[in-house]
């Protein structure tokens, strides 16, 4: 969500206040791919299994925030996009492995109750991803500080995706 949020804002700041019009193209390969990441990680998660899909989403994200940061002290438009590009279809994988892992962990009684639970964290993401990188790019006059704090937070991910990986093992059938 902070990506989102500030995708042209970000864009502007590199390509500056006379490329207007591409900086807003370029905002817009992130919900382009969003969208394509969400099919396709749809016929991911079918192929590979929930753990494998949120490894691989979260390795993107990490990527993403590499890529978008690299973009930031180069100030290239392009390597922008690119990261724009591998960030949205990463996070376009997010809404189907949630609604595969509440499937598999929670079952199907209650599916809707538990779905919504699970998104719950999405609104409190809207707001409080672009508001943090709106009060450190203030703060400090670049973007560089809210890619750390992307990366830092998808760094932090690859450990709870194990976690999961505990949580959803098979639990076995209860002989009557």
């Amino acid at each position: 969500m902070t990506i989102l949020g500030h995708a042209v804002p970000i864009a502007q700041a590199i390509t500056g206040d006379d490329a207007r019009a591409l900086a807003v193209v370029v905002g817009g390969f992130v919900s382009i791919a969003n969208g394509v990441g969400r099919l396709s990680y749809g016929f991911i998660l079918d192929k590979a299994g929930t753990r494998a899909t949120i490894r691989l989403i979260t390795f993107g994200l990490l990527t993403a925030g590499g890529v978008l940061l690299l973009a930031e002290y180069t100030e290239s438009i392009v390597i922008l996009a690119i990261g724009y590009i591998i960030g949205g279809f990463s996070y376009g994988g997010i809404t189907p492995t949630n609604s595969a892992y509440v499937s598999i962990v929670f079952g199907s009684k209650h599916y809707s109750v538990n779905l919504s639970v699970v998104s719950m964290i999405l609104p409190v993401a809207a707001f409080a991803g672009p508001s943090v990188a709106g009060v450190l790019q203030s703060s400090s006059g670049s973007y560089v500080s809210t890619m750390y704090m992307f990366i830092i937070y998808c760094a932090v991910g690859i450990p709870l995706g194990w976690l999961i990986k505990l949580h959803s093992k098979p639990r076995r059938k209860q002989i009557q």
